[in-house]
């Protein structure tokens, strides 16, 4: 019995692909790529275990030219190998290469407010209309200064006391700075602190959730409409086990900045600022708006922190690597601070050198090595090419910023080649992504990664570990091997100590200027477990 059971099931699953693969049939005249089998086309052309994403897509664009396909399921995947492709493509026609995969497992696991995964339409102009009054411009960041260098100067502090756990002070103080600025709200400066710890849970789920090739329903969205257990809906089991943490995390920060509101506190976050113009006083506010306000503050804090604390651990990978960049850096923030003080954001003029490094930072290590994938709205023909309504388009943003006929030496970490006389490109046209999909938080972002490094430099060397046997322990640019939308730099041994005494008794007096608020932990709802 159960034999047949096991053969009818087959029979189902194999007819539901058939149907769906006819129904998704794309135009024959796509670009070049492999070819394919009857019926799945090119499913066993997905990257293999281990390897990169952009390394196994560079292997296909190699054969088959600057513009290549794959298909899956009769879903269309256009390469895009050229810098003159992805501006054409990405940017110039924007108003159709601007929506985005369907992200099944992502909208089942409750991620379906994030702007980063919102379909191009109403919805998504909302949101980022929202987010252009909130951090959309240098001036806006602005005002959120005494926010960031408040929690450099934490920072700074924290790694003293502890530096072997400087990436874990990193993660909480860009993650604290984002809470700060949303919402109004004090992270607990003595231990774990809920938010954060929801945060960690979810920003990582976010990232797998989105990844557009690593389950079989992004390219049979049909499979969402099988029952529950039938043979490849297993994702509905794991989307439901985040479900609950995401929607805490969207919802409880919003509902604590307006507890805080109605106490006449907090006033200035993103959120506070938009409750004020959108909803008011009102009992009964719109339920639109009030969930843009909510879910546009979350897909700004999905992003935030993972971006400035992925690029600073490249940037000290590269450090290490390259000692002489670090001396310079140094040398540089001495000079405007005279070594008496903490780098303010005010400094940024007069620091060349630690602004292109947070350039090389962004081009060495870009943590979404083949863009954050695109769709068509609207079936496009380009170089002679049908590109099908729907297909997704993705770059070699890697590619791109390890161009060897752009980048000298691209794998030195060399943050000189931003400067006169080489002056090479700025890698922000490609590494923020293009057209309407520009990063909403790219000026928040960059303003933490120059006050952040400086910050660490103006204090610490960061140096080579060495074994209890005297060897060196030698650092090398790779990749993390868990599989996510985003990529970060594998672990690595590194050392972290004070400059010399005299930085310690700097820190040490500077420590009254970083008092550390009272926490609004205990001002929170329940959160799921």
């Amino acid at each position: 019995m159960t034999s047949v059971i096991l053969i009818q099931t087959l029979i189902a699953l194999i007819s539901f692909i058939v149907y769906w693969q006819l129904l998704r049939k794309p135009k024959k005249n796509l670009p070049p790529g492999p070819k394919g089998v009857p019926l799945i086309g090119n499913i066993f052309a997905l990257p293999p275990d281990g390897t990169p994403d952009f390394v196994h897509w560079r292997s296909i664009t190699d054969k088959y030219g600057p513009i290549a396909s794959i298909t899956f399921m009769g879903q269309p995947l256009i390469l895009i190998a050229s810098k003159e492709d992805a501006l054409e493509l990405l940017e110039k026609k924007c108003s159709t290469s601007s929506t985005r995969p369907n992200f099944e497992f992502g909208n089942y696991a409750g991620f379906g407010g994030i702007v980063s995964i919102i379909k191009h339409g109403k919805e998504f102009k909302f949101h980022r209309k929202l987010m252009h009054k909130g951090l959309g411009t240098k001036l806006l960041v602005s005002k959120y200064a005494d926010t960031q260098e408040q929690h450099a100067g934490l920072l700074v502090q924290d790694t003293l006391k502890t530096p072997e756990n400087v990436i874990k002070h990193l993660e909480n103080h860009a993650n604290a700075v984002m809470l700060k600025l949303l919402y109004g709200y004090n992270i607990n400066p003595h231990g774990d602190d809920p938010l954060i710890q929801l945060n960690d849970r979810v920003n990582i789920k976010f990232f797998q959730a989105v990844d557009a090739f690593g389950r079989l329903v992004e390219y049979l969205p049909g499979m969402k409409r099988l029952p529950d257990g039938f043979p490849g809906t297993k994702f509905k089991a794991d989307a439901g086990e985040h479900y609950a943490h995401v929607q805490a995390w969207g919802e409880e920060p919003y509902r604590f900045t307006r507890k805080q509101m109605a106490n006449d506190k907090g006033m200035d976050s993103y959120v506070a600022k938009l409750v004020r113009e959108y909803i008011g006083d009102t009992k009964e506010p719109n339920e639109a708006d009030e969930h843009a306000i909510i879910w546009s503050a979350a897909g700004l804090q999905v992003g935030g922190a993972e971006t400035t604390v992925t690029t600073i651990t490249g940037f000290v990978l590269g450090a290490i690597m390259f000692p002489e960049v670090q001396r310079k850096a140094q040398e540089e923030v001495d000079r405007v601070t005279g070594g008496t003080r903490m780098p303010i954001i005010a400094d940024r003029e007069q620091m060349p050198f630690i602004n292109a490094i947070v350039s090389e930072a962004l081009r060495w290590f870009p943590i979404i090595p083949m863009g954050f994938p695109h769709a068509l709205s609207e079936d496009t023909s380009y170089k002679g090419y049908d590109l099908p309504k729907g297909s997704y388009l993705v770059w070699a943003n890697w590619d791109f910023c390890h161009d060897p006929s752009v980048y000298k030496d691209p794998y030195k970490f060399d943050p000189e080649r931003f400067l006169e006389p080489r002056n090479e490109p700025n890698p922000k046209w490609t590494v923020f992504g293009f057209g309407r999909r520009i990063c909403p938080g790219r000026h928040l972002a960059d303003t933490a990664l120059f006050l952040n490094i400086a910050s660490l430099v103006a204090f610490f060397d960061f140096t080579k570990k060495v074994d209890e046997q005297g060897n060196v322990l030698e650092p090398k640019l790779a990749f993390d091997p868990v599989r996510s939308a985003v990529s970060k730099p594998a672990a690595f041994p590194f050392k972290v100590t004070p400059r010399s005494e005299r930085h310690v008794e700097l820190l040490k007096a500077l420590e009254k200027n970083y008092v550390v608020e009272e926490s609004d932990a205990g001002l929170l709802g329940e959160l799921p477990s």
